[in-house]
């Protein structure tokens, strides 16, 4: 499997995503807050779709 597809890389590149979406909600940036935030869900989402 592509290492970059790892459930330990998702997890890691959401978490970045999540912390990247809070700080941008703090800043008033809801753009960007709404993009990193869907990144995050995103990467959640697929190590599950995966398994489907």
């Amino acid at each position: 499997m592509d290492e970059s597809l790892s459930f330990e890389s998702l997890l890691e590149g959401a978490k970045k995503a999540g912390h990247k979406a809070m700080d941008d909600h703090g800043r008033g940036e809801y753009d960007e807050f709404a993009l990193h935030g869907g990144v995050a869900v995103e990467r959640l989402a697929k190590p599950r779709s995966a398994e489907q």
